[in-house]
């Protein structure tokens, strides 16, 4: 069953960022990191690691350019990531 959850997560989400492209016409809005984001968060609970780490450093490059490096967000989510690499070699070895 936690497949097809993941699997109908995984779609919503990205139907949404479907939306949120057309809509805004970029990928360089703040909404659009965040759904990249989801999207790294529901891989990385389903072991699926490599991927997730793809879609946390797109959102983060996104928030990087929308917000800025000096931004609480950006600096939070940079750790965030930094921590998941270290997580994931771990799980890896």
């Amino acid at each position: 069953e936690k497949a097809g959850d993941y699997k109908t997560s995984m779609t919503y989400l990205n139907k949404a960022l479907a939306l949120q492209l057309d809509e805004f016409g970029t990928e360089e809005h703040v909404d659009v990191g965040d759904t990249y984001g989801k999207l790294g968060s529901t891989c990385s609970a389903n072991g699926k690691y490599v991927l997730a780490m793809q879609y946390c450093k797109k959102s983060l490059e996104i928030r990087l350019k929308v917000l800025g490096k000096e931004h609480e967000i950006v600096k939070q989510k940079t750790i965030e990531i930094k921590r998941k690499l270290q997580d994931y070699a771990n799980i890896s070895s």
